[in-house]
């Protein structure tokens, strides 16, 4: 009897931490909108895990891998400095986290509506776009503290204020291995690793599918493919 109590409240003890790791997560993501919105970077930065399976994935840009991924990646974004009128704002909605049953991993997906202001960089004007995408996130836990893992940024439509997506130019405005970021080149030691894959953008001529696939309950990392 006392055998069985005992492994029941350990048991409880498991889920209870499995329900506060889910939680973890969605407040992580949480974060990471509110500090990229305000080019906190370096915060951003100090949420990634150091591994070297790491990885960080901009659809319209590719993908880097290794102990540095964030470092490199959100680099560009250090360098661009922030113009008068500038804003990058990306809520999350219909967040998906599963957390595995061995509670060392967990994988979350989100949907984004997001607002852009920036200023075109040939005629100083300021201007106004719509970006739609997905989030495919696996997060690991590490010394008892949750990092994020593989994080991937997907496009699914972007336009500008009062244009529709249908417009065909606004079908994939960041052709992956563009080689540049908002109309500036890509700095060579921030080159990403690898060209994008999975990208899906909206076009008007294709039946359309969002990735990723939401999160599903799994055991282990070893039992899934990796987002």
């Amino acid at each position: 009897m006392a055998e069985d109590l005992e492994k029941t409240i350990a048991e409880l003890k498991h889920e209870i931490e499995r329900l506060k790791a889910a939680r973890i997560c969605e407040n992580m993501m949480s974060r990471y909108e509110y500090y990229h919105a305000n080019e906190e970077h370096d915060k951003v930065i100090a949420m990634f895990s150091k591994r070297p399976d790491t990885r960080l994935y901009f659809g319209e840009l590719g993908y880097w891998e290794g102990p540095d991924a964030a470092e490199r990646g959100w680099g560009i974004l250090k360098r661009m400095a922030p113009q008068p009128g500038s804003l990058h704002f990306h809520p999350t909605m219909c967040p998906v986290v599963e957390v595995a049953e061995d509670g060392q991993t967990a994988r979350g997906t989100w949907t984004t509506f997001g607002f852009e202001t920036g200023r075109d960089r040939k005629t100083g004007q300021l201007k106004a776009n719509y970006a739609w995408g997905t989030y495919g996130v696996d997060f690991i836990k590490e010394n008892g503290e949750w990092k994020f893992w593989h994080f991937h940024i997907y496009r699914l439509v972007q336009h500008e204020e009062g244009k529709p997506w249908t417009d065909k130019k606004y079908w994939d405005p960041f052709p992956a291995g563009a080689g540049d970021v908002d109309g500036m080149p890509m700095p060579e030691d921030l080159k990403p690793d690898f060209p994008g894959v999975g990208d899906s953008p909206y076009q008007s001529d294709k039946v359309n599918h969002i990735n990723p696939e939401p999160a599903l309950p799994y055991k282990t990392i070893s039992d899934v493919e990796w987002s």
